[in-house]
């Protein structure tokens, strides 16, 4: 399940089709195999959130990318 809160600012959200807008303070879930999309409202300048995946995404096999120039941390796969 994925699980999306609005920490600040206001977050637009497509799943499956139907947009939605969270503010700050909202909260909304989807199962991760639904096609989505997100980026932040138009009208927003900024959108701080907190999105969580369970369960977890894989830390390591061949479609795991990592930003560049970022090691691994020991413990952490």
């Amino acid at each position: 399940m994925d699980f999306v809160f609005v920490l600040a600012g206001q977050l637009q959200i497509t799943v499956a089709r139907e947009q939605i807008t969270l503010e700050q303070g909202d909260a909304f879930t989807f199962p991760p195999s639904t096609q989505h999309t997100f980026g932040v409202a138009p009208l927003a300048a900024r959108a701080q959130v907190l999105w969580a995946f369970s369960p977890a995404l894989p830390t390591t096999g061949p479609d795991v990318q990592r930003p560049a120039g970022r090691p691994l941390r020991q413990g952490t796969g």
